[in-house]
């Protein structure tokens, strides 16, 4: 079975050490990390106009499935989170939630858990706590993966109009 590639959505300023501990946890596995943002690459894309930053989380999407929304306390109201998941509703991709408010950040402490992103009622997005379950986790990837097959198929099949 081929990896199915992954664009990570999240609060790069609060959550960045708590994604990176999880994403530590996914090499090697069956997933393929290449929509990720280092805080290098965010600080430089936080300097350009909206149709720039658009422009680069869209190339990020393109060749991605999966959208893994890791969701901090303020992750729902972050407007890269926001341009991240337009652009992967519009490459059709399956999404997946996982709360990490209880990954320690780089002080060691803990943050009170935070809302999910709102997404058009159609999209499936189902949410979980990360609880170090790798097996599990890759599970839920490959089920996002296989939901964004489905739609993808039937945007084929019936015309863009297909629904989700």
């Amino acid at each position: 079975m081929n990896p199915r590639h992954v664009y990570f959505a999240f609060d790069l300023e609060r959550d960045l050490h708590r994604v990176n501990q999880i994403r530590g946890q996914l090499i090697g596995a069956e997933v393929g990390q290449v929509g990720f943002f280092d805080a290098a690459e965010y600080a430089e894309l936080a300097r350009r106009d909206k149709p720039s930053i658009r422009r680069a989380i869209r190339e990020r999407v393109a060749g991605t499935s999966v959208t893994l929304v890791l969701i901090g306390p303020e992750t729902a109201s972050r407007p890269f989170v926001h341009l991240g998941i337009e652009e992967s509703i519009a490459n059709q991709n399956g999404f997946l939630g996982i709360h990490v408010h209880a990954v320690d950040d780089q002080d060691g402490q803990v943050v009170l858990r935070g809302s999910p992103p709102i997404l058009p009622l159609e999209i499936a997005f189902p949410c979980d706590i990360w609880d170090w379950n790798l097996v599990r986790l890759q599970e839920e990837i490959e089920a996002a993966g296989r939901r964004a097959d489905r739609w993808r198929l039937r945007t084929r099949v019936r015309g863009p109009e297909a629904g989700r």
